[in-house]
């Protein structure tokens, strides 16, 4: 098995589901006791996740730094483990893009949506990630139709990322999220863009598809891996 290199932190709380997917499929590949070959380089989500908003030049910055210095410690590929900041994986000039594969979260899940069939599909992660339009737009390039929840129901999801990324319960979640489904039957798959969603939605009650962009990332990585 190749080394995989994980870029996480961001959130410490979905960084352990990256580890326990990636485990759990290696042991299954394998057997017991295997495991997967991993580097995870862990950062300060800090001073990153406070400047999306406001200082976005500098998040990409400090970004661009992280990932190099992951790189350095010498994996095969590279997993970012947050959706947002493949925005700005996108954005880095080319002598600071990395040299080696990166599995990319964006086009693992478009790839997804269009080959189980979806046309339209509703947009759910941080307000940042919902708002800002990059995933909207790299998910309409493959020819998605990408609703996004309007404003009140884009602050709702939002506190509800916070708490959870804080590794706080959120009990309350399932029952919204399944009234927001009733809002959007129009769209036939529902996109989780932000790696604490999933763990905050019970999957036998939505009426749409979920894609988790987090299991669909692992999925392709450790295919790489493995291939």
């Amino acid at each position: 098995m190749k080394t995989i290199g994980l870029l996480g932190g961001t959130s410490w709380a979905s960084t352990i589901d990256y580890y326990r997917d990636l485990n759990e499929r290696a042991q299954a590949y394998f057997g017991a006791p295997h495991s997967a070959e991993l580097i995870l380089k862990s950062v300060d989500y800090a001073p990153l996740v406070s400047r999306y908003e406001n200082d976005w030049e500098t998040a990409r910055a400090l970004f661009a730094d992280r990932l190099a210095e992951l790189e350095a410690m010498g994996p095969d590929c590279l997993v970012i483990c947050c959706n947002t900041l493949h925005r700005a994986l996108d954005e880095l000039d080319v002598a600071q893009r990395p040299a080696l594969p990166v599995i990319h979260m964006v086009d693992v899940t478009a790839a997804a949506a269009r080959g189980a069939g979806h046309d339209r599909v509703l947009l759910l992660g941080t307000r940042f990630t919902m708002e800002n339009g990059y995933y909207a737009n790299r998910l309409a390039a493959t020819g998605l139709d990408v609703t996004i929840p309007n404003a009140d129901d884009r602050d709702v999801v939002q506190g509800f990322q916070q708490r959870a990324s804080q590794g706080q319960p959120v009990p309350e979640a399932p029952g919204w999220f399944a009234r927001l489904w009733t809002r959007h039957a129009d769209c036939g798959a529902a996109v989780l863009a932000c790696t604490e969603l999933p763990g905050l939605i019970e999957a036998r009650d939505a009426p749409l598809a979920l894609l988790d962009p987090l299991t669909l990332q692992c999925d392709a990585a450790f295919a790489w891996a493995v291939g």
